[in-house]
């Protein structure tokens, strides 16, 4: 199963509160208490996206993080490429030839399929797009009911 690690997962978290409020400065105490995501973690997670120049940062009582430019021009592939390596479904994938079975696989090319197809959706949606409530007429396309056959 493709999954998130817990600090891209908290900074997607975090940068929606920017998305959502983009005129303001917001502290790193305040956005640990607004999301519920331990301080310690969330300082340094916010450190993270700032060298990775997504967030601006000012020191001072007024100072804290915003984004570094409007939510629409930031792509969840940005976000996530701070704190993941790029998508691989398997350990070929993302280290070629470290399997021996990798010569005659076949799958492999399926599963390239899926990684690329993967990373392109992550570079196709925005942080405005996913800081908005998600349209319930998309979520039946994406998550078609499965059919159970009758016995």
């Amino acid at each position: 199963m493709l999954r998130l690690s817990k600090m891209a997962d908290y900074g997607l978290v975090l940068l929606t509160y920017f998305a959502r409020e983009s005129d303001r400065w917001l502290a790193a105490r305040e956005l640990a208490v607004r999301s519920h995501v331990p301080f310690p973690t969330a300082s340094k997670i916010l450190k993270a996206l700032s060298k990775a120049q997504l967030l601006e940062s000012e020191r001072g009582t007024n100072g804290g993080y915003r984004l570094s430019r409007p939510a629409d021009q930031i792509s969840i592939a940005d976000v996530v490429s701070v704190f993941e390596r790029p998508v691989a479904l398997t350990a070929c994938l993302e280290t070629p030839h470290s399997c021996s079975l990798e010569p005659k696989c076949p799958v492999r090319s399926h599963l390239r399929r899926i990684s690329h197809a993967t990373s392109r959706l992550f570079e196709t949606i925005t942080l405005a797009q996913f800081s908005s409530p998600f349209p319930l007429e998309e979520t039946a396309v994406l998550m078609p009911q499965r059919k159970v056959m009758e016995v």
